[in-house]
């Protein structure tokens, strides 16, 4: 956000997409990593960036989706749902057709061949964003925003109380996870 905190992307968002590019984060003690930014616009008009590894299941998932996406679906609002599977998340992407949200079709063919190239990706940010930058000032999207009657505010004192009852919560720990041995020493 504008002020360097995070929000967190809702799991399943309407939106129009706005942007895609890949940027490289740099670390300190850790060699730097190609990161997957895919900026949009949701329909109550905030702006939100998906931030995931280009060398992740979800990056793939998400440009696979793209790459078999029309110009014009992908110039309409979509709707994107995070599917957590396992350590990895997946991603599908409906576009809105006739008043209606339809999945994107996938050809069989692409169904267990892996995460997708490094060129193959590029085809895809090229493929999406040269109908989605369109999308960052569209008349269109802004008359199909949602406008929110009363701006939404908290008092700060209110707002710090809220904050002492969320870190009030015990959280359930971690579930430990067996080692090989474990499982080989475990009777079945």
């Amino acid at each position: 956000m504008d002020d360097g905190s995070k929000l967190h992307v809702p799991n399943s968002l309407r939106c129009w997409i706005v942007d895609l590019k890949i940027v490289e984060q740099r670390y300190q003690q850790f060699d730097a990593v190609d990161k997957l930014l895919i900026r949009v616009t949701a329909a109550d008009g905030s702006s939100y960036i998906y931030r995931t590894s280009l060398n992740s299941w979800t990056a793939s998932s998400f440009l696979q989706n793209f790459k078999y996406m029309t110009r014009q679906q992908l110039s309409d609002q979509v709707m994107i749902t995070l599917v957590p599977k396992g350590r990895a998340t997946f991603v599908n992407v409906q576009y809105c057709e006739g008043g209606s949200f339809h999945r994107v079709e996938i050809p069989k063919s692409e169904f267990g061949s892996g995460k997708m190239g490094y060129d193959d990706m590029l085809d895809a940010i090229s493929h999406t964003n040269g109908t989605a930058q369109d999308n960052d000032d569209s008349p269109v999207i802004e008359a199909q925003l949602s406008k929110e009657e009363e701006p939404f505010e908290v008092r700060p004192e209110d707002l710090d109380e809220l904050i002492e009852e969320v870190k009030a919560i015990k959280l359930p720990s971690k579930r430990r996870r067996s080692s090989v041995t474990e499982a080989l020493e475990t009777v079945v």
